[in-house]
């Protein structure tokens, strides 16, 4: 696509935006309207074949509301969190003395200072 075309379809594109969104999206957020409007339309496009087969079961068609949610639940922790078995209390308290012992002398330092 050479730039002239391109500037064409962007300039198509925002005149829509313009005409359709005027005074009720404010022009800075018309990109976070139209990207969706974009995709929905693509989809539309792209199932238009589909369309007669699928028309025909629409009255069917049924939406239940109470198990529609807003978003989509994500569970991180199944595909990321790898569990870790406890150490040992032995191994924890070899590794907390020595730390004990280095904050003991700073502590003496600062309240004598």
């Amino acid at each position: 696509m050479d730039h002239s075309s391109h500037k064409k379809i962007v300039s198509f594109i925002w005149s829509i935006a313009d005409d359709c969104l005027r005074n009720v999206f404010v022009r800075s957020k018309y990109r976070d309207v139209i990207l969706p409007m974009f995709v929905l339309r693509r989809i539309n496009c792209l199932l238009e074949e589909s369309k007669e087969e699928v028309l025909p079961h629409v009255p069917d068609a049924w939406i239940s509301e109470d198990s529609t949610k807003v978003g989509y639940e994500i569970p991180f922790n199944k595909y990321f969190y790898v569990h870790q078995p406890l150490r040992q209390l032995d191994e924890v308290i070899s590794e907390i003395r020595p730390l004990e012992q280095e904050t003991e002398g700073l502590l003496e330092e600062i309240l004598n200072f």
